[in-house]
């Protein structure tokens, strides 16, 4: 069993944890109150505790998207120091840069005695028309930026590609059969699955219920959720700041805002 805050030093330990990971709280000396820029909201303990936990976590999952993306640009650094990295671009299916074979030509000074000389042969001092071989193309590299767990093949799926995938929050209108506590949940579930793709997320429903949902590709490539192709969606300008003051929880506001829509 937790044990609860009974003294002045038990309770201002707890603030103390709570601003510890960005979360304000302030007391009276019966009550704890949640602050969150004008807004405030008495909490007990109990949920305090919960609230630094959830912010923890979040920390920790964070460090660990922080550790992914500095290894990917250690790799990407390794490449181009090989010459093994291609630039971002992108290259339609069935089509590829146009080659072209050029004809070279190189001249030879004449040899002063062609009888002694192996360019003898050589007509007007100039070598045999060489062709020139093609340079092999390599495949745009499409590089994934989707900050939860994601797997497999999601280079038809825009948002997974998209910079302000890294850190996202989606906002469906409805709440999904299947939900996860968090993240590991998430991929777990979908990795048990045999899809060709997958991405999971942090989701918030109409009701500001926050959960863990996992997206999946079809063979068409379009996103799964709940058995409805879906797209997602970036909100930018007031939109994005309508749908962010709806978000629950002070951290998870600073996310990028995307919305699920059915295809």
């Amino acid at each position: 069993m937790t044990k609860l805050p009974v003294t002045a030093a038990d309770k201002d330990a707890l603030i103390a944890s709570a601003a510890a990971v960005g979360i304000k709280v302030t007391r009276t000396s019966k009550d704890f109150f949640l602050e969150d820029g004008d807004d405030k909201a008495r909490v007990t303990p109990t949920e305090i505790k919960r609230l630094i936990a959830d912010a923890q976590l979040q920390a920790a999952h964070e460090e660990d998207e922080r550790a992914e993306a500095l290894a990917l640009a250690d790799e990407i650094r390794e490449q181009e120091a090989s010459g093994d990295v291609t630039d971002e671009v992108e290259v339609l299916p069935g089509e590829a840069p146009a080659l072209q074979s050029v004809p070279v030509e190189e001249a030879v000074e004449a040899p002063a005695d062609p009888k002694t000389s192996n360019h003898a042969q050589r007509v007007g001092g100039l070598r045999p028309i060489k062709e020139a071989k093609p340079k092999t193309e390599k495949a745009a590299k499409v590089v994934v930026k989707w900050g939860p767990p994601c797997g497999g093949d999601l280079g038809g799926v825009p948002a997974a590609l998209h910079e302000e995938g890294r850190n996202p929050i989606v906002h469906l209108s409805f709440t999904p059969a299947s939900t996860h506590k968090n993240k590991e949940e998430a991929a777990a579930a979908a990795r048990r699955g045999s899809t060709a793709g997958w991405l999971a997320a942090l989701a918030q429903d109409v009701d500001g219920t926050q959960f863990w949902i996992v997206a999946t590709t079809n063979e068409r490539g379009n996103l799964v959720l709940d058995g409805q192709e879906v797209r997602l969606e970036l909100l930018t300008g007031k939109e994005a700041e309508t749908y962010r003051e709806k978000v629950k929880n002070a951290r998870f506001k600073t996310k990028s805002q995307w919305v699920a829509q059915a295809i």
